[in-house]
């Protein structure tokens, strides 16, 4: 793996329920229902209990990707709580 060194400036709209500056970290929602347009059509993400797998995040392997690229690691998600 390679190292990234880099400056990132992001717009993005998120709702921050709970920000820890002295801990540097937050808590945010990264997934919804609402539709998101896509070229197939609508796309609505299910969030019933059967359709959702924390497993990855609790056992700590959980990360942050810059654009989805894994050699961009941005963050670390301590715990994923539904």
């Amino acid at each position: 793996m390679k190292n990234v060194a880099f400056m990132v400036t992001i717009a993005v709209n998120l709702r921050l329920t709970k920000v820890d500056s002295d801990n540097r970290t937050v808590e945010l929602s990264f997934s919804s229902e609402t539709p998101y347009g896509r070229w197939f059509g609508d796309e609505i993400l299910c969030h019933d209990e059967e359709c959702i797998n924390l497993d990855r995040f609790n056992d700590g392997l959980g990360t942050v990707l810059f654009n989805h690229d894994r050699d961009a690691v941005v963050g670390h998600i301590e715990k994923g709580v539904d």
